[in-house]
């Protein structure tokens, strides 16, 4: 299940009067704010930093299939090579 509110929740975000975006925090920050304001450059440079680069990899390897596993340059079994049969 995702985690509610995610890494920016939609439902903080308002315009102010001065067309600044506010931004409500969950909790007060340590100096009692309860509210951050951006101008919309500023906002897209935070949210910009959330978004990963398309070429980021997202694949973790675990177990033998892992970078540094001990088994890892041990050759796997080629397609072409007949199947051994567990039952004879």
């Amino acid at each position: 299940m995702p985690r509610e509110g995610g890494a920016l929740a939609l439902d903080r975000l308002k315009r102010a009067e001065d067309g600044c975006i506010a931004y409500r925090t969950s909790r007060p920050l340590p100096d009692g704010a309860t509210h951050l304001f951006f101008t919309g450059w500023e906002l897209l440079r935070h949210v910009e930093s959330l978004v990963l680069h398309p070429q980021a990899n997202l694949t973790r390897l675990h177990g033998v299939f892992a970078l540094d596993a001990k088994l890892r340059p041990f050759p796997l079994p080629q397609a072409d090579a007949e199947p051994k049969s567990l039952f004879r």
